[in-house]
């Protein structure tokens, strides 16, 4: 096996948070082994601790036999000052066992779950609502590969469904297959089809989808079409004062790519594809809603790339029609795009600009929310050294945004937004053992409106920022290294008199952080540092004349750590800082924040 890397690390707790909001239904053990692996992770935060876990495992037992569990965990508990705090659990698990029979048959078992739970914490005086699901689904069936393009599974089983403090439980069936067929070295079919059925109780639900695509490759063009089709209908349990609510969607998709090398180092590029989607909701007394939409879009690119040089052109529309209980939403937006880049020796240079518009139209004559939207973009980029050790990246961009109401009576929210970014990055390398980076960065957001009606009342904004930040690094011992890290940054909000170009401040952030850390490191595989970390943040309200009010003043101090050991299987990542806070009007209070991830994988 190979040696854990960071990217195995992001990758698993990254599948821990982003999981699917319903349990997995007992499937199969897949036909390529994950690797395995366990891990915990601990967060802590001024006003929050989180635990999140993740275990996964597949093995081979004797006589033909496999076996496999996911799990994903998510504890978080909230204590914030000005409430009570709650408690919060989040586990999803997927385990199967399977035994093959012979070269074409296998049986399975599996069981999958979600439990869900959302409470105040224990011992505080609450009334606040609490939520709780679990859902448990358990299956057996058998495996087929009819072919080598065919491969269907089946299962049936047992579902429990817990909801408003209300269990039911009842039957289910999971079935899917599976067609991959390559017809020649150019054409290929691939598709995937799934029935799912349960019935914990009195409620039922269903899903079936269908899903084809092919694949063409040519010499000098490859098509890809996709078609998809899903419908699901199930009863859903909002309370358990009322019935379940009915709900019931159909989804249909195409898409088309079509890429085609015009000459050597050309390229034209098409994409189109065509979504319809049907929600119907259903109270079951009385009252029932219907959202319809259509959705599609075409964007075609042409690519030209000579040498260190390349260019491209690209236009796209894209339509969406909406009927939300009889009332018929229609937007579209077209955009115009060209970038560039190119290289000239050790100079790097970037370049984009895009137009787009957006249309709203409501189609009614009681809805006068009816907009156009005109955007124009163009952001820069150059990269160049200024001399041997030292780079410079720069970076620019400008936004101007046009929001235009077509009815009069809403005019008076017609408005330009204009945001102005500046950023310069210089890296500086003096010698082998140092690193220099210093930064500054300026960014201005301007909105304003095209009538102000109420002399009274100026709704024009500005906002600026300014920052500025330097780091070193120095490794003045063999295998220790030194950092030091500061950030001075101001923000400035006011009410901006566009005509004019005057400004009137209300309001003004002043932050500033640093730090320092010494680096050691222990081994190939690990390292650790500690240093010592400050941070003050201070604003201040212009309510009158020129005389601040200050409204809010946070310093921050104290020890900062971190650790990192990768082993053959073993691994541990940890940072942390003893926080000691003073802010204007409370008491100082102490607290830990920082993250430990420990785990193994094999």
């Amino acid at each position: 096996m190979r040696n854990p890397t960071l990217a195995n690390l992001v990758f698993t707790f990254c599948t821990a948070i982003f999981s699917s909001v319903w349990a997995a239904v007992p499937a199969p053990p897949p036909t390529e082994a994950l690797r395995d692996s366990a891990a915990l992770r601990w967060e802590e935060g001024a006003e929050l601790t989180r635990w999140l876990g993740t275990a996964r495992f597949e093995f081979l037992l004797p006589a033909k036999t496999r076996a496999n569990f996911h799990t994903d965990w998510i504890t978080g508990i909230s204590r914030g000052l000005s409430s009570e705090g709650r408690v919060r659990h989040d586990v999803r698990w997927n385990s199967s066992v399977s035994r093959k029979l012979d070269r074409k048959f296998a049986i399975w078992g599996g069981a999958s779950g979600q439990h869900y739970v959302d409470k105040p914490r224990q011992g505080a005086q609450s009334f606040a609502q609490e939520n709780k699901s679990h859902l448990v689904r358990a299956g057996f069936g058998p495996i087929a590969r009819w072919n080598r393009a065919l491969k269907s599974s089946h299962s049936f089983g047992a579902v429990s469904d817990t909801r408003e403090s209300v269990t039911q439980s009842g039957i289910g069936t999971w079935n899917s297959g599976e067609f991959d067929l390559e017809s020649s070295r150019q054409l290929r079919h691939e598709a995937e089809a799934h029935f799912d059925y349960e019935a914990p109780g009195s409620r039922e639900g269903a899903d079936a989808g269908l899903v084809y695509a092919l694949r063409q490759n040519y010499d000098e063009a490859s098509n890809n079409v996709d078609v998809s089709l899903a419908w699901t209908k199930r009863d859903v349990l909002l309370s358990e004062t009322v019935p379940p609510q009915l709900r019931e969607e159909r989804l249909m998709r195409v898409s088309d790519e079509l890429i085609y090398q015009i000459a050597k180092g050309t390229v034209l590029r098409g994409e189109g594809d065509i979504r319809y989607q049907d929600t119907h909701l259903d109270d079951r007394r009385g009252s029932a809603s219907d959202l319809k939409e259509l959705e599609s879009g075409l964007n075609t690119e042409l690519a030209v790339e000579r040498n260190l040089h390349s260019a491209a052109l690209s236009i796209g529309v894209r339509d969406v029609n909406q009927s939300v209980r009889g009332e018929i939403l229609s937007g579209r937006k077209t955009e115009l795009a060209v970038r560039g880049l190119s290289t000239q020796g050790k100079i790097n240079l970037r370049a984009r600009a895009a137009f787009s518009k957006y249309t709203l139209d409501t189609r009614s004559d009681q809805n006068f929310d009816d907009r156009d939207e005109l955007t124009w973009r163009f952001e820069t980029g150059a990269s160049a050294p200024v001399f041997p050790g030292l780079r410079a990246h720069v970076t620019a961009l400008i936004d101007l945004n046009h929001l235009v109401y077509i009815y009069g009576r809403n005019s008076a929210n017609n408005r330009w937004t204009r945001l102005f970014l500046l950023t310069s990055r210089f890296v500086h390398r003096p010698s082998e053992t140092v690193l220099h980076v210093p930064e500054f960065r300026i960014s201005a957001n301007y909105q304003a409106y095209d009538f102000e009606l109420n002399p009274r009342q100026v709704r024009s904004t500005v906002f600026r920022r300014v920052t500025i930040g330097d780091s070193v690094a120095y490794e003045f011992v063999e295998r220790w290294s030194v950092s030091l890290q500061a950030d001075l940054s101001r923000e400035e909000l006011g009410r901006l008199y566009w005509e004019q170009f005057e400004e009137e401040r209300s309001d003004r952030t002043d932050v500033f952080s640093s730090a320092i850390e010494f680096t050691r490191k222990l081994t190939a595989k690990s390292l650790a540092g500690a240093g010592l970390a400050y941070s003050s943040r201070k604003s201040d309200r212009f309510e009158s004349g020129d005389s601040p009010l200050r409204v809010l003043d946070i310093e921050s101090w104290g020890p900062i750590a971190r650790l990192q050991w990768f082993g053959h299987s073993w691994f541990v990542q940890g940072s942390g800082q003893f926080v000691m806070q003073k802010e204007l009007g409370r008491d100082d209070r102490d607290f830990i924040s920082g993250s430990l991830t420990a785990g193994r994988t094999w």
